[in-house]
Order: C-alpha cells, then structure tokens, then sequence
C-alpha cells in the first residue's frame, strides 16, 4: 500500500504491513534479460543504445483495494487460477509485449474466456477493463490522462520488472544510401539533451499532479 493509499484509511494506525506478496525473482531476470538483448541490438546496428526517458506501467483492478491486494497474493498465478478477468492490449505494443513477458516468467498461457484481447490502444483497453471490472496493465500515462474517467486502483506499480524503457538510437548509415545520419544524430542529441531531460522530468505535473514520464538519460540499468 502506498502512503496515498495509506493517507486515505480512516485509521492508520490499524495497518498492519504484510511482507510482499509477489515473488519478484523471476521476472527481475526478465527485466535484465531485455536490457541484455536491447544491448546487444543496439551493437549489432552499430548505434547508441542511451535511453532518454522511460515509462512506468502499473496493474489495475476496480473494486475493494483490500480484496484486490489479497487476491494478488501471487498475482498473474491467481488471475489465471480464479479465471479472473483480465484485459490486454493483444496489439503488439511495447506494453503488451511487457505483460506478454510477465505470465511467460510466470509459466502461464494465458487463454479463455477470462482473458480478452481489446486489440485496441491503451485508452480504449483501460475503458474495458473498467467496464468488465477486470485487471489489466497499463502505462501511467495513460492512466493519469483518463484517472477521472475510470475507477481503477493501481495495485502493483514502480517494481523493476515494470519499467518499461523508452529508447532513441540512431540509424545505421549502413542499412540504406538515404540515412540522414546529422539529423539522426542531432535529434538524439536534442532528446538526451539536459534541457529536453528537465521537460520530460516536470510533463505533466501542472495537470496531473506526477509526471508523465522519467528521464533517465545517462543512467545504467543498476541505477533503475
């Protein structure tokens, strides 16, 4: 629970914290397999593989907090099990790779009635799963952006395995005669420069009260 969620209890003092209920071993190695892979892509095409920014993604269930926090004691294994409804994206996204990821790590197919593939982008995906009361995976962004418009909690947010990293790499002038390699560059330049940095750190803040995104241009996979 985290202090917004725990500022909200009418006592407290009556909380009593659990340990966490989500063993994260195997899909930190999942995380560290993708940073690992997006290297090695990035030294195969010969660019630069510096991030500029990335986003978090977070999972959502409408309904009881509490009774959401139990039944994700272990989390995708209990959606799967109690044949809960989930919804997914099912549109080859960044973030529906990412949750693709998280129920291989967790040894699980998802398939059935109990999960529906919106094929649609990630505002439509968060109205279904509002409307079916269903779990779902979604970037924050999004979630800011359409907070007021549906009542899904977040359940499981800002863990490592949920990053989902946002990169810029420029084109290989080998792959084509027409690779504008000075405006490649110049935008990558422009994207990690500590100007654009302090954009990306402060969007959205004046509307949503967080910030859309995080910079993190220069930093290391150990640093996140």
């Amino acid at each position: 629970m985290n202090p917004a969620d725990l500022a909200g209890l009418p006592d407290a003092a009556r909380v009593h914290r659990l340990p966490p209920f989500l063993n994260v071993a195997p899909y930190r190695a999942a995380a560290q397999r993708r940073e690992t892979a997006r290297v090695e892509l990035a030294s195969d095409l010969g660019l630069p593989s510096a991030p500029p920014w990335l986003l978090a993604v977070a999972m959502m269930r409408p309904g009881d907090k509490l009774a959401s926090y139990r039944l994700l004691s272990d989390a995708l294994r209990r959606i799967a099990e109690t044949r809960s409804r989930f919804v997914s994206r099912g549109d080859r996204s960044g973030t529906h790779t990412l949750e693709l990821g998280l129920w291989k790590q967790a040894g699980i197919e998802p398939q059935g009635a109990w999960y529906i593939e919106s094929g649609q982008g990630m505002g439509q995906t968060l109205g279904i799963a509002n409307d079916r009361r269903a779990y779902t995976v979604t970037d924050r962004g999004t979630w800011l952006a359409f907070q007021k418009r549906v009542s899904l909690p977040i359940l499981v947010e800002k863990d490592r395995p949920l990053l989902n990293i946002y990169s810029v790499m420029e084109v290989n002038v080998a792959n084509g005669p027409r690779v504008n390699v000075a405006g490649g560059k110049a935008f990558a330049d422009f994207m990690l420069s500590p100007e654009v940095q302090d954009v990306i750190r402060t969007y959205g803040v004046d509307k949503y009260g967080q910030p859309l995104f995080v910079p993190i241009a220069g930093k290391t996979d150990a640093d996140l």
